[in-house]
């Protein structure tokens, strides 16, 4: 197998690929050059590539974003559509980092960085994937919670449309969204809507 061929073979399976990884599998960054001077690949960012005739999906931009920044997770609006909760279509992929993290200086697809602490940063990532590009996203029940937290920021008419999705699908529970408000020290604003809605 040339290197090109095993390149476009990386791609294919990974369905995003950073420059840098290149070097994991010794493979030279010509290769790189001349397979999108021949449209084998489409440069989707900095330093992120995909085949050329790779299908624009949101999973694929949300596989892009996790790609570009390393720590991040999916969040609030992004989030929420990835659960197929809400009616909301972001203009923009929401990623939480933890505070003060580096921002990537891509602008494609437009992304928008939520600073999280360390405590909520880290509660209720969940991992999926695109081909096999990890995709970290934050669980619907925290995902709602997130929503009462930054309801200043995304409305509070969406948290209550992403509430009311979030107790309308079997196996969600108040108790597993409560667990994660607690954490989040914003129990005392997501009971009362909870308890009008129940």
């Amino acid at each position: 197998m040339t290197d090109t061929n095993k390149l476009l073979e990386i791609v294919r399976e990974r369905g995003v690929l950073r420059a840098k990884e290149l070097d994991d599998f010794g493979i030279a960054r010509k290769q790189l050059t001349a397979a999108l001077e021949a449209g084998q690949l489409i440069r989707l960012g900095r330093g992120i590539y995909a085949e050329a005739d790779v299908q624009i999906s949101p999973k694929l931009y949300l596989a892009q974003v996790c790609k570009q920044i390393p720590s991040g997770v999916v969040c609030l609006i992004s989030a929420l559509q990835f659960h197929k909760m809400g009616t909301q279509t972001p203009s923009e992929v929401w990623i939480a980092v933890p505070g003060h993290s580096h921002r990537p200086s891509s602008s494609y697809p437009p992304i928008h960085l939520v600073e999280f602490s360390a405590t909520t940063y880290s509660l209720g990532i969940e991992y999926s994937e695109y081909k096999q590009t990890e995709i970290r996203v934050y669980s619907p029940a925290k995902t709602v919670v997130d929503c009462f937290r930054f309801r200043n920021a995304i409305g509070l008419d969406v948290a209550l449309e992403a509430l009311k999705d979030y107790l309308g699908k079997p196996g969600n529970t108040s108790a597993e969204l409560m667990e994660y408000a607690v954490s989040c020290r914003i129990s005392t604003v997501l009971k009362p809507y909870l308890e009008a809605l129940q």
